[in-house]
């Protein structure tokens, strides 16, 4: 669940879309934080969710063309 280990694996691979996958570390929080009842320490918003949703649909996208 930890998308900045994920991302340094595929630095290793292709530093270019490491690059751009960069920020999606910011996700890891939404992985396990608001995903397991009780363990975010803060409340998740509207503004949070949306803004993690759009950068988790940037990073599928990403990598879906990579795939082709």
């Amino acid at each position: 669940h930890n998308i900045a280990d994920l991302v340094t694996l595929v630095e290793n691979i292709n530093p270019s879309l490491a690059k751009k996958l960069a920020g999606a570390k910011r996700l890891t929080k939404y992985a396990v934080d608001y995903r397991y009842p009780g363990a975010a320490n803060r409340p998740m918003t509207r503004v949070k969710a949306r803004s993690a949703a759009k950068l988790a649909d940037k990073v599928f996208k990403l990598i879906s063309a990579k795939k082709k």
